[in-house]
């Protein structure tokens, strides 16, 4: 591969980037915040952090994240721990209990409900045990941003990255709920340190660490499997660069492959002999997703599922195969799969290509430019709304002198430096069909912190 073809995908990869930062400043509410941001944005630009940084430490950060935290508690604290639960949390934590006893119920999120289960078996069922839980597993993300950051990007990028996913109210407020998030974050991030490691000596070992990494992010949230083909990507690129040991990059590759395709294999036996399901992924609840996805009327968020079972029971009188038993809060019966998959391809049918084009921008608008509050499928209004939207404010304006230094020394760049950017491109490409939900967007404030700052020094060892 030559420079210029290297340079110009490296390019391209980073113009996304721009215009994605663009495209996620732009509601009135940011806007309104963009002046005083940009203002400190390049007051912090010009200061010299190599000599100021000897009086940021992460210590700090972690002090700061246990007391945003306990206030955040006392605030809304009123007597039971459940007040702070939401959205699928409870579901989540529904599960954990009923694997506890022995039992595996057909689950959306494999290593969530196996994760709190343990808790439950050894502590039984305290919700407090849980979100302390959920505090250490932030804590160690946290530190594998800065890792990442660190070697990547350089310190204060590492720096800034632990501090905004530690101390963003978006993240303050998951602590408290038992949510998928926590474990997709955390093998996310430990996936590309594992690239990371791979890049100094391209081990075979750190290879089929990230297909591991890769495949427990799936079966946190589904969106994890993109990390298995940035890393492929990303491997398959530098071999064609013919950088290092071909043979060695070659046996890279196998490994990944290997590795992936053994875990995939092992998902899809267990779903299959478990509960007669045809997927390497947790469920088929991802069908229900990409249903709500295709609804015009409701711009791409939550419907009602019944139109579904409605168009089943009139072919299947008397439910004879007992499907609306079967009907319950994150599952997707096989039986009305067929259904789903006729319904949606009928709602793109009937949309003409400018509504489809209006109707994608609209649903990656809501799931971008929204705080998470709540159960992720309603914005923070008020004041709260003022909080949560002006932390996204400065770390996309922050985040776009990076970008844009990066862009001018687009042959300085690594491939290891573009990796977060291609996750967020390829998750903006998922939700193109799914369904539009803010907690999607939270992605933003984990990746984007790593470009922040006005220089791009290039690979740290």
């Amino acid at each position: 591969m030559t420079n210029r073809l290297k340079s110009m995908l490296i390019k391209t990869v980073l113009g996304f980037g721009l215009a994605f930062t663009a495209f996620a400043l732009s509601s009135e509410l940011r806007l309104g915040l963009l002046v005083p941001w940009i203002v400190l944005a390049v007051l912090l630009s010009r200061l010299d952090w190599e000599r100021y940084g000897r009086f940021l430490r992460l210590e700090w950060v972690v002090f700061l994240a246990v007391v945003f935290r306990a206030v955040f508690f006392c605030v809304n604290y009123s007597g039971e721990m459940d007040v702070f639960q939401c959205g699928d949390g409870t579901q989540f934590w529904r599960w954990a209990q009923e694997a506890a006893v022995g039992g595996w119920p057909e689950v959306k999120s494999w290593t969530t409900v196996a994760a709190y289960a343990v808790i439950v078996k050894l502590v039984g069922c305290h919700l407090s045990v849980a979100i302390a839980f959920n505090f250490a597993l932030q804590l160690m993300t946290g530190w594998l941003l800065f890792v990442f950051g660190k070697r990547v990007f350089g310190w204060y990028q590492g720096f800034f990255a632990c501090a905004v996913y530690l101390l963003s109210p978006t993240f303050v407020l998951l602590t408290f709920t038992t949510l998928s998030e926590h474990f997709f974050y955390l093998f996310m991030a430990l996936g590309l340190c594992a690239l990371e490691r791979w890049r100094v000596g391209n081990s075979w070992k750190w290879a089929a660490s990230v297909a591991v990494f890769a495949w427990l992010a799936t079966w946190s949230r589904g969106e994890g499997i993109l990390l298995l083909a940035v890393a492929g990507s990303y491997m398959v690129c530098t071999l064609l660069e013919k950088v290092g040991d071909r043979r060695t990059m070659v046996l890279s590759v196998l490994a990944l492959v290997a590795v992936a395709s053994l875990m995939g294999l092992a998902g899809f036996t267990f779903n299959k002999c478990a509960f007669g399901v045809n997927t390497a992924f947790c469920s088929n609840d991802s069908w229900w997703p990409r249903l709500h996805g295709a609804n015009l009327e409701t711009q791409g968020q939550l419907a009602s599922k019944m139109q579904i079972y409605e168009q089943y029971l009139a072919e299947h009188p008397g439910d004879p195969d007992g499907v609306r038993a079967k009907k319950k809060p994150n599952y997707c019966p096989p039986e009305l799969v067929p259904y789903i998959k006729k319904e949606i391809a009928r709602r793109w049918g009937e949309m003409s290509l400018w509504t489809k084009v209006k109707f994608i921008m609209q649903k990656e608008h809501y799931d971008w430019t929204n705080a998470y509050a709540g159960s992720g499928r309603r914005k923070a209004q008020g004041i709260r709304g003022g909080i949560y939207e002006v932390v996204p404010v400065g770390v996309l304006l922050y985040a776009a002198w990076g970008l844009i230094c990066m862009f001018r020394k687009s042959q300085q760049v690594e491939w290891i430096a573009i990796a977060p950017l291609l996750v967020l491109i390829g998750m903006a490409c998922v939700l193109v069909l799914y369904e539009s939900n803010i907690r999607y967007g939270t992605m933003l404030l984990v990746l984007m912190p790593l470009y922040a700052g006005r220089r791009c020094d290039g690979i740290q060892d």
